[in-house]
């Protein structure tokens, strides 16, 4: 084997950041004293901050997305010397920048594109049963054992102390990027008002960066410090996530998040389904779903539903959540 620095090429979204987490630590693990650096998007970098597999996050700004960007990327990626990368993206433009860079590529991660969308079309022939992303990506960069880790500092812990002291122990994400992933705001609301109840203390509530409308409809709905809100970095998020016992989600980054510092999940699918791959990483997690002839909808999650039903996510009520909660919490004690 070829001596020398080796890069990871993963760009976005967050989730799939996160679960390439797993393969840095698999391919650090073969490779030794072989330094190892990630490329990624930078409003994703914070998930590689501290990562104890990597020597350098090498940040692609906003400003550098077109083809002068791409050029530029490809010079200094020539200039650094890798030996190999591993493109854990596997698009059209991370192959360009190999090329362009002149850099081998070890290997890219089967994702099954083509069998998604097809079981989204036709509810069958879908990606190999047992297929998880976070495998594909391990397999990658040579196999090994490896789960995702996000690893907050001290500062990060310090700022998700302030936010969550006193707070109870089960967090909430009711946001997602597509509608369709998100179940009912008011049923969130009521959820969280059983925990508060329960516990007597406020409830830990995770809201995305474009996220007030989510934010201004919890405050109106409870009483005054009913919520503790978080809208931190990611770091700030990790640590915060990693204070709670168990968070309530659906299927998002911030779901993979709360997973790779070790926090249980009870995750609610609707639209996608866990044949995609995206089942959250490690032990003790939760999914709730239901078998519906119409499931999955979309690969990633749309606007509306497409039968105007919503049952996927209107079937999984209240009790059923925080019965699921409850065995996560027994299962832990």
């Amino acid at each position: 084997m070829r001596h020398g620095p080796r890069l990871l090429i993963r760009l976005g979204s967050l989730g799939d950041v996160i679960l390439a987490t797993a393969a840095a630590s698999a391919w650090k693990e073969r490779l030794g004293d072989d330094p190892l650096d990630v490329l990624v998007k930078q409003e994703w970098a914070g998930v590689f901050d501290r990562h104890p597999a990597v020597r350098a996050v090498r940040v692609w700004r906003p400003e550098e997305r077109g083809v002068g960007g791409l050029l530029a990327w490809a010079a200094r990626l020539r200039q650094a010397g890798y030996v190999e990368a591993a493109d854990l993206q596997g698009t059209t433009r991370t192959r360009c920048l190999t090329v362009l860079a002149g850099v081998p590529v070890a290997g890219r991660p089967k994702k099954y594109t083509r069998a998604r969308r097809t079981l989204v079309r036709r509810k069958t022939d879908g990606p190999p049963t047992g297929f998880r992303v976070v495998e594909s990506f391990v397999r990658a960069v040579g196999g090994g054992d490896a789960l995702p880790g996000v690893y907050p500092g001290p500062d990060a812990r310090g700022r998700a102390e302030e936010l969550l002291g006193g707070a109870g122990p089960v967090g909430l994400v009711p946001g997602a990027r597509h509608a369709t992933k998100q179940w009912p705001l008011e049923r969130f609301v009521r959820v969280g008002l059983a925990l508060r109840e329960r516990w007597g203390l406020p409830v830990p509530l995770f809201l995305g960066p474009d996220e007030e409308r989510l934010a201004r409809e919890f405050e109106e709905a409870g009483e005054t410090g009913a919520w503790r809100p978080v809208r931190e970095s990611i770091a700030t998020a990790a640590a915060a996530l990693a204070r709670c016992r168990v968070v309530i989600t659906g299927d998002t980054g911030l779901m993979h998040l709360a997973a790779a510092v070790g926090t249980p999940v009870v995750a609610l699918f609707g639209p996608t389904v866990l044949e995609f791959g995206f089942s959250p990483a490690g032990p003790s997690h939760h999914v709730l779903e239901r078998e519906l002839p119409c499931r999955p909808c979309s690969v990633h999650g749309g606007p509306v539903c497409p039968r105007e039903h919503f049952r996927c996510m209107l079937d999984i009520n209240e009790e059923e959540v925080l019965r699921a909660v409850d065995a996560v919490l027994g299962a832990a004690a």
